[in-house]
């Protein structure tokens, strides 16, 4: 199957493999994206959530419009669904029921969380396939510069108590960390600080932050974090799964074309006239077109078409070799 892969790989250009799946999976979305609230208790420097209209920062999805989704999941066999986008998914009032209720489906959830609030939800935590943790520090001056007002010490207790909580059950997530790397970044600290309390490291470049203008996808680099951003340069392959195989709903029911559109303010539809038709939306189907041909312009500009150096990739691989600890493999780096 490897050797099959690197055949298609090697044949069909980069850009095609998202159309090609889209069309192998029937012209229907294969993942859905839950944004189940519009609340988050932190205020991190890079988040797009710093261009939000204050309307948006505020509200939870509805009971009743979550049925809605679910049943729209159904409709489309959709099996995958990631519980998170522009905010904390843990704040939900009814997030313990909505887990069990996706579960009840026969549904594969990813929950990503900041983790100031595991062990309240501790137990249907237990029941989600993959727990992604998004920690870029390793103490407290380099924990709380990114996740302001978050404390250092409340989530390395949270991030411990559940860990060990885990451990005592045989059914239990995959737990992962997710790190953003800047130039400031100690692997070496890091991998003391939480390698023991999770299953896998991913390691991204922080990038600058992509937000939708009105009419593009723009990308700018916060000015309190200039010094902690490496240098990019543009992909020349452009392709994005997003428009192809994902539809993210806001708490609102609006559906927004990625995860970037933070605000929702692509006017694509809503989860009330059904999945399907926005799906198959004439402006869906022209981007889904555009992008046979590289990035239409209205996506041209979103930081999901930046890559680090090679030198600087070589040199991240270079340090993670030269490391010796016990938990360094379960670094993965990911560009």
């Amino acid at each position: 199957m490897g050797i099959f892969r690197e055949l298609v790989r090697a044949i069909i250009p980069h850009r095609f493999v998202p159309f090609i799946r889209y069309l192998w999976n029937k012209r229907r979305p294969s993942l859905a994206i839950l944004d189940i609230t519009a609340v988050c208790n932190a205020q991190c420097p890079f988040c797009p959530r710093v261009y939000m209209p204050e309307e948006r920062t505020k509200g939870f999805m509805k009971m009743e419009l979550f049925e809605r989704c679910v049943n729209e999941l159904k409709a489309q066999r959709i099996k995958d669904v990631r519980l998170y986008a522009t905010s904390e998914p843990t704040l939900h009032p009814c997030f313990d029921e909505i887990v069990r209720r996706l579960k009840a489906e026969g549904m594969s959830i990813c929950v990503s969380t900041n983790g100031a609030f595991l062990m309240r939800h501790r137990d249907s935590l237990l029941l989600v396939d993959t727990l992604q943790l998004s920690i870029d520090g390793w103490d407290k001056e380099s924990y709380e510069k990114l996740r302001y007002p978050l404390k250092f010490d409340v989530i390395q207790e949270q991030v411990c108590s559940f860990s060990a909580y885990a451990k005592e059950h045989t059914d239990r997530p995959e737990i992962s960390a997710h790190l953003l790397l800047t130039k400031k970044t100690d692997i070496a600290q890091y991998l003391d600080c939480w390698g023991e309390f999770v299953d896998k490291i991913s390691i991204s470049f922080l990038m600058g932050t992509t937000r939708f203008d009105g009419s593009r996808f723009i990308t700018e680099h916060p000015e309190d974090l200039k010094d902690d951003f490496y240098s990019f340069e543009f992909k020349r392959a452009r392709s994005c799964n997003y428009p192809f195989d994902t539809l993210t709903i806001s708490f609102d029911g609006k559906i927004s074309l990625c995860c970037a559109d933070f605000s929702a303010e692509l006017p694509l539809g809503n989860i009330v006239v059904g999945m399907n038709k926005v799906f198959h939306s004439p402006m869906l189907r022209k981007i889904r077109r555009s992008f046979l041909w590289g990035a239409p312009d209205i996506c041209a500009g979103c930081n999901m078409f930046h890559k680090p150096l090679k030198e600087d990739v070589a040199a991240l691989r270079m340090e993670i070799e030269a490391l010796s600890h016990a938990h360094k493999g379960k670094l993965v780096v990911c560009v």
